[in-house]
Formats: structure tokens, C-alpha cells, sequence
């Protein structure tokens, strides 16, 4: 692995972001925070891009699930950003999970119900 290769790039990646999830747990421990749920969607796709599926998903599931707790503290605009994120990442996947689109797209269309975004939701 040279330094500069992309394996070598995502390990580097990896690690901070490792380091930014043990941050986000001292700082906002059990609390849903944007900046966690970022990182958790960050994590998955770096284990996407090894093609660790099952690690993937799980950080991918992790993500999803802190996202729709904002969703259910009426954070609407704060998730429905998160989501569409997630689906950008994702959608440029390699080996794009249609189940975590599907988990985005489905949560994005109850962010813009509980906002009245009707039309937006439609779509």
C-alpha cells in the first residue's frame, strides 16, 4: 500500500473518523446529534468502499436510525439535510444498498409530510 493509494487514503479516513465517533459519544454521548449520525453515514461507506457489506449496513442502519430520532424531535429541515446527503452518498455507491435508499427516500417523504413540503413529499 503506498502512501498516497486509495486503500491507504480510506484507512487514513477511517481512523479519523473513528476518532470523530469516540468525540461525538464524549461530547453528545446518547443524545441523536447531526454531527454523529454524519459520521456513522461516513463510516458505512468506507466499509461500502472495502466491500463490507455487513459493516456497512450497520453504520448505515446506525445513521439512519440517529436521523429519524431528529425527525421525531421535530429537527425537520436538520434531518430532511442528513437524508438527502445520505442518499447522495449512497446513490454514488459503487455497490449502492437499494435497502438504505430505500430507508432514506422513505424518511426524507416523512420529513417533508411533518413539515407540510406535500408537494416536495409527492415527489
Amino acid at each position: 500500500m503506498t502512501k498516497d493509494s486509495p486503500a491507504c487514503n480510506a484507512e487514513k479516513a477511517k481512523n479519523l473518523l473513528d476518532t470523530a465517533e469516540r468525540i461525538c459519544q464524549q461530547t453528545f454521548g446518547d443524545t441523536p446529534h447531526k454531527l454523529t449520525a454524519l459520521v456513522f453515514n461516513n463510516l458505512g461507506a468506507i466499509y461500502d468502499s472495502r466491500n463490507d457489506g455487513p459493516a456497512a449496513l450497520s453504520y448505515a442502519a446506525l445513521s439512519l436510525a440517529m436521523r429519524q430520532e431528529l425527525i421525531d424531535c421535530g429537527k425537520f429541515e436538520e434531518a430532511q439535510e442528513h437524508f438527502r446527503r445520505a442518499i447522495e452518498v449512497y446513490e454514488g455507491a459503487e455497490l449502492p444498498s437499494s435497502d438504505i435508499l430505500e430507508g432514506g427516500y422513505s424518511c426524507m417523504g416523512k420529513t417533508m409530510l411533518y413539515s407540510n413540503q406535500l408537494v416536495e413529499a409527492e415527489q
